[in-house]
């Protein structure tokens, strides 16, 4: 199974501006959602005896600093 939860922010913010409302309902999409998708694939897995792998994926943008999009960067 191949997981790859996330969405990105459309914020121009800088960490000076960050709001946190903002931030944690990126977080929960991209972080609980990849968490959620283990969870039921590995449940999934178990209940019907196959043997597989689950790949995660992330974004690349993330290793890239910016002054701006930082509830997402």
């Amino acid at each position: 199974m191949f997981d790859n939860c996330g969405i990105v922010s459309n914020s121009v913010q800088t960490v000076l501006e960050l709001d946190f409302a903002a931030f944690d309902r990126l977080f929960t999409i991209n972080v609980s959602g990849v968490a959620a998708c283990l969870k039921h694939a590995a449940r999934a897995m178990v209940e019907l005896n196959v043997i597989g792998n689950i790949v995660c994926m992330t974004c690349t943008g993330t290793s890239f600093g910016k002054e701006r999009n930082t509830d997402y960067y």
